[in-house]
């Protein structure tokens, strides 16, 4: 484990579905909350297969392929989710 994933909020919610195809309201809560939360989206998008899966800093991996082939923009992804959370 590296050092930032002990800070991270994720650690003590392992009952939630980190691998759904969509982000659950729960998540966004969960990293909404969290201190390291851009670090966990540039470690999600270094390219690293081991890191890839399931949700990493609110983003989902599809979320991902299109930030990392600059179909959009991470504020994107999260003002979207903070709209759906907030309706």
């Amino acid at each position: 484990m590296r050092e930032w994933n002990r800070q991270a909020a994720c650690v003590a919610n392992t009952e939630l579905d980190w691998f759904a195809d969509r982000v659950p309201d729960e998540i966004v809560d969960v990293c909404n909350r969290c201190p390291v939360m851009g670090t966990c989206l540039m470690d999600a998008l270094d390219g690293n297969p081991e890191r890839e899966l399931g949700i990493r800093a609110a983003t989902t991996e599809q979320d991902r392929r299109d930030i990392r082939a600059g179909r959009r923009e991470p504020w994107q992804i999260w003002d979207r989710q903070k709209q759906l959370h907030l309706i």
